[in-house]
C-alpha cells in the first residue's frame, strides 16, 4: 500500500471517463493515471492487483471493465489484500443478493 501511496503523492494525477453504460442513472467508467519514469499508471488496475478492490460486475453479471477482472483474478491466485482470506466471500457475490434482496 506504500507504493500506491507514493505514487498518489508524488505524481500528477488524470482521470478521464473512458466508457458509457447506458441505463438509469447511466454510469460512467473513469479510469485515473499517473506517469510513472515514462510510463502510464492505471491507479485502478494497482488497487485491484493488490487485492484492495475488486472487479465491477453489471446488474447482468457482466464485467464493467475487463481489464480489473483480469487483475482480480491474479490477486485471488497469488491471495493477495482481501483474498488472503480463505473464507472471503466475493464482494460482488453479496451486492447482488443485497439488490435481490431489495426487489
Amino acid at each position: 500500500m506504500s507504493y500506491l501511496a507514493s505514487v498518489i503523492r508524488d505524481t500528477s494525477l488524470s482521470c478521464v471517463p473512458v466508457a458509457q453504460i447506458s441505463g438509469a442513472p447511466a454510469t460512467i467508467i473513469v479510469v485515473c493515471t499517473a506517469q510513472v519514469g515514462g510510463q502510464t499508471l492505471d491507479l485502478g488496475t494497482i488497487l485491484v492487483s493488490q487485492g484492495f478492490a475488486f472487479a465491477s460486475f453489471s446488474n447482468d453479471a457482466k464485467p464493467v471493465y475487463m481489464p480489473y477482472l483480469v487483475a482480480e483474478l491474479t490477486a485471488k491466485q497469488a491471495k493477495r489484500g482481501l483474498w488472503a482470506a480463505s473464507d472471503l466471500p466475493h464482494p460482488n457475490a453479496l451486492l447482488f443478493k443485497s439488490v435481490g434482496n431489495q426487489r
